[in-house]
């Protein structure tokens, strides 16, 4: 696993390396004093996870988690900060922790085991869906005009749920089936689709970006339709990891 830490005092980030290598299996792969050095590595080298400062001179953690999340989502980020009045904004931002400085051993040892927890669920949860069938050559059967309709699995970007129907969305076409959409969701569940809100199922292959919209849910795209569904907080960081997976 790799990691960056950013860090105006480079006293601070020395420390924090060797503190953080001691007690957690994380390699650090560099770090910066200037946040913006930093922002571009991140993109460019993609770890697994950050190490941020919050009260910077260029400018702060928060704004700079904001950048990273925007341009790079699939990096985790753990704010180590002199300051506590930041912590509601760091929740905001789906960190995967907020320690106090200084960050003792036991503090990290803290961290990392209740982070190296989430991440067996999370991995748990994708490796599922990593034997799944491939999608090709799967059909299902929808009514159309009085008659059935034979719909390639590959072919749906989306299923929508509108009171008691459900709307298939095709690139060409939108089918309507007075199913449930738990009922697509056990249908579809070993062909790469995933229930990201209560009233979505995507197809995982269809999705070109995730973006955060709100405080609590973010904003998929998909690759060739204009269409923008909602993904809600609790399912966000699972579909995180099956897009990195599926992108790495």
């Amino acid at each position: 696993m790799k990691g960056i830490i950013v860090d105006d005092e480079q006293n601070v980030g020395i420390y924090l390396q060797k503190v953080i290598e001691k007690n957690t299996p994380i390699q650090i792969v560099d770090l910066y004093t200037n946040p913006f050095e930093g922002f571009f590595k991140i993109v460019d080298l993609k770890p697994d996870i950050v190490f941020l400062d919050i009260s910077m001179p260029q400018i702060s953690g928060i704004e700079l988690a904001k950048q990273i999340i925007e341009t790079y989502p699939f990096c985790d980020i753990l704010f180590i900060t002199a300051h506590t009045e930041y912590y509601d904004a760091a929740k905001q931002l789906n960190s995967v922790g907020y320690i106090i400085k200084p960050a003792t051993d036991e503090k990290i040892k803290q961290f990392y085991n209740a982070y190296n927890k989430d991440l067996a669920k999370l991995h748990n949860q994708v490796s599922k869906m990593e034997d799944l069938t491939p999608q090709q050559g799967r059909k299902i059967f929808v009514s159309k005009e009085g008659g059935v309709k034979v719909i390639d699995i590959e072919d749906i970007y989306y299923l929508e749920s509108d009171r008691n129907i459900v709307r298939i969305i095709t690139k060409d076409d939108v089918y309507h089936a007075r199913k449930t959409l738990t009922y697509y969701e056990k249908t579809l569940s070993n062909f790469d689709f995933f229930r990201c809100h209560r009233g979505y199922i995507v197809n995982i292959h269809a999705v070109e970006s995730i973006t955060r919209s709100g405080l609590s849910t973010y904003d998929l795209k998909f690759k060739d339709i204009e269409k923008i569904i909602c993904v809600s907080r609790d399912k966000y960081k699972t579909l995180r990891e099956i897009l990195r997976k599926i992108n790495s």
